[in-house]
């Protein structure tokens, strides 16, 4: 199943997340954050704001994870912003800018549900995806990482949402 096709077929469910690069904007994404394991605050985002290291497992802590991963997945955030909040982006300059494009981009968010501190470097993070209002990827799981200028969506997560696509680009080869 080609790339265009399989995208179409998950109604953009792992491309919620590339889109995550494409069409710059204003817009925050509103998202809940609500088990026994995070706050249970709404709060809207427009970009991660995280650069100290947290204690594990703060409220603190587990609301930038959220911000974070609601900024990238949000359609309306700039490229720029987005790519700073993938770990290791450079690497992934190329497909990031490329997804920019994605006519689905500017629809998407996520909901953050569930956040994990598991180390002070690391975060358990459960999500949905929406395009449109719509979900496309219920309850997906995925990581954190905590580098020195803030939380952002782990190299492994976006490998294995590119990998639902069929994108493997040399960055998600190597370990």
């Amino acid at each position: 199943m080609g790339f265009g096709r399989l995208i179409g077929y998950l109604g953009c469910a792992a491309a919620a997340l590339l889109v995550a690069a494409g069409c710059g904007g204003t817009r925050g994404a509103a998202t809940t954050v609500a088990s026994s394991e995070t706050s249970t605050a709404p709060f809207t985002t427009t970009a991660a704001t995280a650069t100290t290291v947290p204690s594990p497992d703060t409220a603190a802590a587990r609301a930038e994870v959220a911000r974070a991963w609601a900024t990238f997945f949000d359609g309306s955030s700039a490229v720029s912003v987005r790519k700073g909040l993938v770990e290791n982006a450079p690497v992934f300059s190329a497909v990031l800018t490329r997804l920019a494009n994605n006519p689905l981009a500017a629809k998407s968010d996520a909901v953050v549900s569930v956040v994990r501190i598991t180390s002070a470097d690391a975060a358990r993070v459960t999500y949905t995806v929406r395009v449109a209002g719509a979900i496309v990827l219920k309850d997906a799981h995925g990581t954190a990482v905590h580098t020195s200028d803030g939380w952002k969506v782990s190299r492994a997560s976006f490998c294995a949402l590119l990998a639902l696509v069929g994108e493997t680009p040399s960055a998600c080869a190597a370990n």
